[in-house]
């Protein structure tokens, strides 16, 4: 009986062996499908230039100046207003955006009367510098080494991933396109002083989510930014990820998507809460209080005034607590509508 019981026993164990050996090998199957899948789906290899898209935007591209200006310092940066639009750079616009703080825009498209026509009344004006991307229109696309280059970018069209850990994407950023910019904001002969950009806008660093190899490199860069241009503004679009070790070179946030935001799969407007995003947000400031700049996507056509409202609320309930966020919002159909209760 007892020689029964120890082979009976034995069995058990063995039995118990051979189901948590199958179980840790379905686990370590599963892990390795997902890797898999990963890789085939962000191949880093990089792609020949034959399969890059053409430049489908033309711009009357100026040459950089030898010596390029740049602000001695920073200005004081206690925001209380903001906007950012993309497109529709014209006088009247101009003109609205004076009761602004702060205004953000895409660099290539404002040209230098704009730029001073909204800087008259004393408002800063943030230019967009894209490091997580490489667009064919770009002053540095047709120097580029496309090596650099990944793949391109399926949701955006004449875009393309790179790799941003590359010094030589560094030295194209730094050299290239932000002595671009500065120069599109001022090819004034005055030496004495400076009259362009304010500062950037530091976008797409968010690209780590897909890219987490990539952190280090973007870290560099950001870092290598602001020691290049210490007179510089710099405010970082997003990037919660990255946020916790690239906030000390970084004098605000922007914070796109807050509370609301623009489907495009779907094409309609949708509330967002992000508690992930916001803790790591909190934590940085609570470590370095800098402005936040609040962008939200909001549809005026229909008007959604009352989410905007809710959404503009939700940013104040942060003021009370210490930091400085500041609310906006714009639609597909409007980059700037005026909403009626903006404290400006």
């Amino acid at each position: 009986f007892h020689v029964w019981m120890s082979i009976d026993l034995k069995k058990r164990q063995l039995k118990i062996i051979l189901g948590v050996c199958t179980c840790i090998l379905i686990i370590l199957l599963i892990l390795l499908s997902l890797e898999l899948f990963r890789v085939l789906n962000n191949d880093d290899s990089p792609v020949t230039e034959s399969v890059l898209d053409e430049s489908t935007e033309i711009y009357e591209f100026i040459e950089i100046p030898a010596t390029v200006k740049v602000p001695k310092e920073k200005p004081t940066f206690l925001p209380k207003s903001f906007a950012f639009i993309s497109n529709g750079y014209n006088l009247s616009t101009a003109s609205k955006l004076r009761r602004f703080d702060v205004v953000g825009l895409e660099p290539y498209d404002a040209d230098e009367e704009f730029l001073k026509e909204v800087q008259w009344s004393g408002s800063l004006v943030l230019a967009t510098i894209d490091i997580g991307k490489a667009q064919g229109w770009r002053h540095y696309w047709q120097t580029l080494d496309k090596t650099l280059v990944i793949k391109p970018d399926t949701k955006e069209d004449n875009q393309f991933i790179v790799n941003v850990s590359s010094e030589s994407w560094h030295n194209v950023i730094i050299n290239d396109e932000i002595p671009y910019v500065l120069a599109l904001g001022d090819s004034s002969n005055d030496t004495t002083s400076y009259h362009g950009y304010d500062g950037l806008i530091i976008d797409n660093i968010d690209i780590i989510q897909d890219y987490p190899g990539m952190k280090t490199g973007i870290y560099k860069l950001i870092r290598a930014i602001s020691q290049k241009y210490p007179g510089l503004l710099i405010v970082v679009n997003n990037g919660f990820d990255i946020l916790p070790i690239v906030y000390p070179f970084a004098d605000g946030i922007m914070y796109e998507d807050m509370c609301y935001y623009y489907n495009e799969n779907l094409s309609k407007y949708q509330p967002k809460d992000s508690l992930i995003e916001k803790k790591a947000l909190i934590n940085t400031l609570l470590k370095k209080n800098m402005p936040v700049l609040v962008l939200d996507h909001i549809s005026i056509n229909p008007l959604n005034e009352v989410s905007a409202l809710g959404c503009y609320d939700r940013a104040k309930t942060y003021n009370v607590q210490g930091f400085n966020f500041v609310w906006n919002a714009n639609s597909v159909e409007d980059n700037l509508y005026l909403w009626n209760f903006l404290e400006t």
